[in-house]
């Protein structure tokens, strides 16, 4: 995995914003699956990518499945998550509700 470090990467799941849900965010959890994100159990520190925005604020709600494209970081410091991506966009595939 170090040879990911500093990467440019596309990366689908599901987002988990970390401020409120009506708020444009510029940072979210992204993980692999619904469940995992939204109802199911606590996922593992390898299961979750936190994302900052490099750009504008977006409105992304909870359990809405995002593509992420951006700079791939390896030892994230926030909430002793192991991957971080630079995010330069971010898409909305599916919004949630």
């Amino acid at each position: 995995m170090r040879d990911w470090d500093g990467r440019d990467v596309i990366i689908e799941g599901y987002a988990q914003p970390i401020t409120h849900l009506r708020e444009a965010v510029r940072d979210f959890r992204l993980f692999r699956h619904w469940q995992v994100c939204c109802f199911g159990k606590a996922p593992l520190r390898n299961e979750m990518i936190y994302v900052t925005l490099e750009g504008e604020p977006i409105h992304v709600r909870l359990g809405d499945e995002v593509r992420v494209s951006g700079t791939l970081r390896l030892g994230g410091d926030h909430d002793r998550i192991l991957y971080k991506i630079d995010a330069d966009q971010v898409d909305i595939i599916k919004q949630y509700h």
